[in-house]
């Protein structure tokens, strides 16, 4: 059998046979200081690798990221809402530079469009006109107003009126939007049980 070394766990030595030791020692010994520094740079450049690599993966970990994150904003004061008149100025500020970039005639146009009465305008009909329920029924009641008022104009021999198309989509519009009240009217005052 072989002879152990003896155990020294408390100065954080490992168990190795005594023949393996003195291997390990003239092994040591025998290589030139060129070697020793070549395979020291070999070991610093597989821990920099290491290193490199797990930057990368907690650099892509998108939990990681969002832990950081989480922990920076409580780091951080909470900003002050800005008020409206910074708002308006820099909605102001943000125009100005877009139409500055713009043709002539579109400058001229953006201009007008961005008047505050013409804006108002603009969203009060965005909010009616627009209307998806008016758009279906005006749609629909001249499609089929039209349809039968032309067929009965063939058929009977009077003169088709164009403005007939007109006035059935207007009537469709306005049929489509009480419509949309009534309805919405029935779903709030249904009792939920």
């Amino acid at each position: 059998m072989s002879e152990q070394a003896p155990n020294n766990l408390e100065h954080g030595e490992a168990l190795l046979p005594a023949g393996e030791t003195e291997k390990l020692l003239e092994a040591t010994t025998e290589r030139s200081p060129a070697e020793l520094q070549a395979e020291a740079a070999a070991q610093q450049a597989t821990v920099e690798a290491a290193r490199a690599v797990a930057e990368t993966v907690e650099r892509d970990d998108p939990l990681a990221r969002l832990e950081a994150n989480e922990a920076a904003a409580a780091n951080q004061e909470p900003a002050a809402p800005p008020n409206s008149f910074l708002l308006k100025q820099s909605l102001k500020q943000e125009l100005r530079s877009v139409q500055r970039k713009e043709s002539r005639s579109a400058r001229t146009l953006s201009k007008v469009v961005h008047q505050p009465a013409v804006q108002v305008a603009s969203d009060v009909a965005a909010k009616t006109v627009s209307r998806p329920s008016g758009l279906l029924g005006g749609g629909l009641l001249a499609l089929v107003g039209s349809s039968c008022y032309l067929y009965l104009a063939y058929h009977i021999g009077f003169v088709y009126q164009p403005t007939v198309f007109l006035l059935l989509l207007v009537l469709g519009f306005g049929l489509g939007v009480v419509a949309e009240l009534v309805i919405r009217l029935v779903v709030r005052t249904k009792p939920t049980v």
